[in-house]
């Protein structure tokens, strides 16, 4: 801006002395010309007539000053228009910095609540305790390893004996139902009371768990996890309602775009264990009524979330209780937004 504001200067002062080389030289050829024009023809004139144009001839100079007046007001003129368009200008770099500073400001304003939330959620994480079917006792972050336990364990339909077949391919389960008298390799890949149950169930249990038709696994699963949400809803309620409402806070907010609200979605999801993802896995499935008439938790408002943000993208699928549970997970998959998000947050 200084740089401009001299090369103007310049300019200015360069129109100023052009007008005013103008203004002189014009009066000068005029004074010359009554001289040689007229003023040469002062013997054929009267008295009174010499005396008339030797005082206009010295009129030339109020034209002079005349003339110098009106060029300074065109000049002014010009120096008026040029302060104007710095004016402009000045005021254009004033509102560009004032954007700058607002937006600053509201991601400031944005990040203050989004880190608190955050902080409060690992403090919640860090109060949770469960002591699951084995009898042990799992804290803080561990709570989920112990959760994951106790909904496979405790489950009706008995999960914990096909969790072998969650880890296997299709061809190896054939395998193993071809010829169970062998030590096959794919067994490296289980764990020793998975080996057990799988030797445990029958050709026919295997098919049974496998070929059931996908809406009564539907069924059961949302039976099953409810009834597991419930037995432990005075930790679980107060941690997926914090967690559901951050990420809904990061959606809903006007205060950042739709780019940065991904990357602090996935500053949460770098907060999340592998087996705190396969439990936010199965709420995010479950239509849950946490003291309301309507389900408040789960699905569909959790889930949608999870959909837009692809929060469980890093879930090892090998945890899940059941590998067709994944399938209903992408049937079941909400792309509108759910009528409770209308209400705008900032």
């Amino acid at each position: 801006m200084s740089e401009n504001k001299k090369e103007n200067n310049s300019k200015d002062g360069l129109v100023g002395l052009i007008l005013f080389i103008l203004v002189i030289a014009f009066w000068y050829f005029s004074w010359q010309y009554i001289d040689s024009k007229v003023m040469s023809d002062v013997d054929t004139l009267t008295s009174h007539e010499v005396r008339g144009l030797f005082g206009d001839k010295f009129g030339a100079v109020n034209a002079l000053f005349s003339a110098l007046a009106f060029a300074g007001i065109i000049f002014t003129i010009l120096l008026q228009k040029r302060e104007l368009k710095l004016q402009r200008e000045e005021l254009e770099e004033t509102r560009g910095e004032f954007i700058k500073q607002n937006e600053t400001l509201q991601k400031q304003r944005f990040e203050n609540t989004f880190f608190q939330l955050l902080s409060l959620h690992n403090e919640i994480v860090d109060k949770l305790k469960i002591k699951p079917i084995d009898g042990e006792t799992y804290e803080k972050r561990e709570f989920f390893v112990g959760a994951v336990k106790d909904l496979k364990y405790r489950s009706t339909c008995e999960y914990f004996k096909f969790s072998a077949l969650t880890k296997l391919e299709s061809k190896e389960v054939n395998d193993f139902k071809g010829n169970r008298d062998i030590q096959h390799d794919f067994f490296h890949k289980l764990e020793k009371d998975e080996i057990k149950n799988l030797q445990g169930l029958t050709n026919q249990d295997i098919e049974n768990f496998i070929s059931e038709p996908i809406e009564n696994k539907e069924e059961i699963l949302k039976t099953e996890y409810e009834r597991f949400f419930h037995r432990y809803q005075y930790n679980l309620g107060h941690y997926f309602r914090n967690l559901y409402h951050i990420f809904k806070y990061v959606h809903k907010t006007d205060l950042i775009g739709d780019q940065e609200k991904q990357f602090y979605c996935n500053i949460v999801r770098a907060q999340l264990s592998t087996d705190e993802l396969v439990l936010i896995f199965y709420n995010s499935m479950t239509p849950i009524n946490y003291y309301s008439d309507k389900p408040n938790l789960g699905y569909p408002n959790f889930k949608y979330l999870i959909d837009q943000y692809d929060i469980l993208q890093n879930m090892n699928s090998r945890l899940l209780l059941d590998r067709r549970h994944k399938e209903i997970f992408d049937k079941n998959r909400v792309e509108k937004e759910p009528e409770t998000f209308k209400i705008k947050h900032l």
